[in-house]
């Protein structure tokens, strides 16, 4: 049975109905072009079903297609996007072709990992994270107009703010650098026609906050963490 997802393109600060999952802001920062976000939330599969009788019923599961339904996206005081682990986050050009330039998906966030790196120390805030991300790039020449300084998921373009509403003042350690192996590390820079996988490690004092990602001038995308 196939699946479809409908989508809706609407501003960022219009309300939208429970079938809404795309979202169209001008992007600043690296952005050398406006560009669609497009924002994918996870659902239940509502099954269509036809007449009363058996065999109609039959005959209307094979022929119905399954709808997936998509929440609603939520902003967050701060003006970011609220995601789930496992939410993908698509860029897409909004200017000629169109087509999309990145995905990225966090899918995990890890507190007090294990660190597996030959030189790795204790947390020097008081916790390490870890948050695992899987990223895809487009093609040229759409990547290039549209991330002039390409793609990137360095431990600064992070931050934290724990339970009680403080944004930490720093998440960058030597314990951070030193927790995984080489090989582990995300790449410092992504350019176009690249699929990567890889984690980041950050350090901060409390073990559940929120985590934000954000490397424009208008908004990000925010997800809890711990035992919040």
């Amino acid at each position: 049975t196939p699946n479809v997802r409908r989508k809706k393109t609407f501003p960022l600060s219009v309300p939208t109905d429970n079938l809404s999952g795309n979202i169209s802001i001008h992007l600043g920062g690296n952005m050398r072009k406006s560009a669609v976000v497009t924002t994918f939330f996870a659902a239940a599969a509502l099954s269509l079903t036809g007449c009363s009788d058996s065999t109609a019923e039959a005959d209307s599961a094979e022929s119905s297609p399954e709808v997936t339904e998509v929440k609603e996206p939520v902003l967050s005081e701060r003006g970011n996007l609220v995601h789930e682990v496992g939410d993908p986050v698509i860029f897409s050009a909004e200017e000629g072709s169109g087509e999309d330039v990145l995905e990225f998906t966090v899918t995990d966030i890890e507190v007090d990992p294990e660190c597996p790196g030959p030189h790795a120390m204790p947390a020097m805030n008081g916790h390490l994270i870890a948050v695992s991300v899987e990223a895809e790039t487009g093609a040229e020449p759409e990547f290039s107009e549209a991330l002039v300084n390409g793609a990137s998921f360095e431990s600064y373009n992070w931050k934290v703010i724990s339970a009680e509403g403080k944004t930490e003042n720093s998440t960058i350690s030597a314990a951070t650098y030193a927790c995984l192996n080489t090989g582990d590390v995300l790449p410092t820079q992504i350019g176009p026609g690249e699929k990567v996988e890889g984690k980041v490690v950050l350090d901060v004092p409390d073990d559940s906050g929120t985590l934000i990602y954000s490397v424009f001038n208008e908004g990000g995308w925010e997800w809890e963490f711990g035992s919040k």
